[in-house]
Protein backbone atom coordinates (compact mmCIF):
# COMPACT_ATOMS: atom_id res chain seq x y z
CA UNK A 1 0.00 0.00 0.00
CA UNK A 2 1.17 3.53 -0.91
CA UNK A 3 1.09 6.42 1.70
CA UNK A 4 1.25 9.71 1.19
CA UNK A 5 0.11 12.50 3.70
CA UNK A 6 -0.52 15.97 2.35
CA UNK A 7 -0.21 17.42 5.73
CA UNK A 8 3.15 16.01 5.69
CA UNK A 9 4.36 16.78 2.24
CA UNK A 10 2.03 19.32 0.71
CA UNK A 11 -0.31 19.46 -1.86
CA UNK A 12 1.23 19.72 -5.14
CA UNK A 13 4.76 17.05 -3.45
CA UNK A 14 1.31 14.78 -2.57
CA UNK A 15 -0.04 15.05 -5.98
CA UNK A 16 3.44 14.92 -7.98
CA UNK A 17 4.33 11.68 -5.58
CA UNK A 18 0.57 10.10 -6.40
CA UNK A 19 1.19 10.29 -9.92
CA UNK A 20 4.89 9.50 -10.42
CA UNK A 21 3.79 6.09 -7.94
CA UNK A 22 0.26 5.45 -10.68
CA UNK A 23 2.13 5.20 -13.59
CA UNK A 24 3.92 2.01 -12.13
CA UNK A 25 0.20 1.03 -12.13
CA UNK A 26 0.27 1.63 -16.01
CA UNK A 27 -1.49 -2.04 -17.05
CA UNK A 28 -3.88 -2.00 -14.32
CA UNK A 29 -7.61 -0.89 -14.48
CA UNK A 30 -7.57 1.83 -11.54
CA UNK A 31 -10.66 2.58 -9.97
CA UNK A 32 -11.27 5.70 -7.71
CA UNK A 33 -13.66 5.36 -4.54
CA UNK A 34 -15.10 8.21 -2.73
CA UNK A 35 -18.02 7.98 0.50
CA UNK A 36 -19.78 10.35 2.08
CA UNK A 37 -21.90 10.30 5.05
CA UNK A 38 -24.65 12.88 5.72
CA UNK A 39 -27.27 13.14 8.63
CA UNK A 40 -29.12 11.52 5.40
CA UNK A 41 -27.22 8.44 5.23
CA UNK A 42 -24.19 6.88 3.69
CA UNK A 43 -23.23 6.95 0.15
CA UNK A 44 -20.08 5.51 -2.22
CA UNK A 45 -19.15 6.33 -5.70
CA UNK A 46 -16.54 3.88 -7.81
CA UNK A 47 -14.85 5.90 -11.05
CA UNK A 48 -13.52 4.23 -13.76
CA UNK A 49 -12.47 7.33 -17.02
CA UNK A 50 -16.14 8.79 -17.33
CA UNK A 51 -18.21 5.83 -15.94
CA UNK A 52 -18.69 6.72 -12.46
CA UNK A 53 -20.99 4.59 -10.22
CA UNK A 54 -23.08 6.32 -7.19
CA UNK A 55 -24.90 4.19 -4.62
CA UNK A 56 -26.92 5.02 -1.48
CA UNK A 57 -26.53 2.64 1.53
CA UNK A 58 -28.02 2.01 5.08
CA UNK A 59 -29.04 4.99 6.57
CA UNK A 60 -27.08 3.60 9.88
CA UNK A 61 -23.79 3.12 7.58
CA UNK A 62 -20.77 4.82 8.67
CA UNK A 63 -18.34 6.26 6.17
CA UNK A 64 -15.97 3.32 6.69
CA UNK A 65 -18.50 1.09 5.84
CA UNK A 66 -19.68 2.90 2.55
CA UNK A 67 -15.87 2.88 1.92
CA UNK A 68 -15.88 -0.57 2.06
CA UNK A 69 -18.59 -0.72 -0.39
CA UNK A 70 -16.92 1.40 -2.59
CA UNK A 71 -14.12 -1.02 -2.87
CA UNK A 72 -15.96 -3.97 -2.81
CA UNK A 73 -17.65 -2.32 -6.11
CA UNK A 74 -14.98 -1.62 -8.08
CA UNK A 75 -13.31 -5.62 -7.21
CA UNK A 76 -16.84 -6.78 -8.61
CA UNK A 77 -16.52 -4.40 -11.39
CA UNK A 78 -13.08 -5.67 -12.07
CA UNK A 79 -13.81 -9.19 -12.17
CA UNK A 80 -15.60 -8.73 -15.24
CA UNK A 81 -12.84 -7.10 -17.12
CA UNK A 82 -10.20 -8.28 -19.61
CA UNK A 83 -6.95 -7.96 -17.62
CA UNK A 84 -5.44 -9.09 -14.54
CA UNK A 85 -4.60 -6.36 -12.51
CA UNK A 86 -6.76 -3.89 -10.67
CA UNK A 87 -5.43 -0.45 -8.73
CA UNK A 88 -7.93 1.05 -6.28
CA UNK A 89 -7.64 4.61 -5.10
CA UNK A 90 -8.59 5.52 -1.45
CA UNK A 91 -8.40 7.94 0.69
CA UNK A 92 -9.67 6.17 3.39
CA UNK A 93 -6.53 4.61 5.04
CA UNK A 94 -8.27 2.79 7.80
CA UNK A 95 -10.47 0.73 5.18
CA UNK A 96 -7.51 -0.18 2.99
CA UNK A 97 -5.73 -1.08 6.82
CA UNK A 98 -8.99 -2.82 7.53
CA UNK A 99 -8.53 -4.77 4.38
CA UNK A 100 -5.17 -5.59 4.59
CA UNK A 101 -5.55 -7.06 8.33
CA UNK A 102 -8.63 -8.94 7.13
CA UNK A 103 -10.09 -7.08 10.31
CA UNK A 104 -13.97 -6.48 8.77
CA UNK A 105 -16.85 -8.07 10.07
CA UNK A 106 -19.21 -9.47 7.87
CA UNK A 107 -16.79 -9.21 4.96
CA UNK A 108 -15.70 -12.37 3.02
CA UNK A 109 -12.54 -12.38 0.43
CA UNK A 110 -14.46 -12.22 -3.20
CA UNK A 111 -12.63 -14.65 -5.68
CA UNK A 112 -13.14 -14.12 -8.85
CA UNK A 113 -11.50 -17.16 -10.41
Amino acid sequence: MFHVWKSEVGTTAARALFLNHLTSHNKSIVYYTDKSRTEHGARFSVVRGDHVVLKKILQAASSYTAELYAVLAALVAFCSAPTESVTIVSDCSSALQGILNHHIPYVQPYNCL
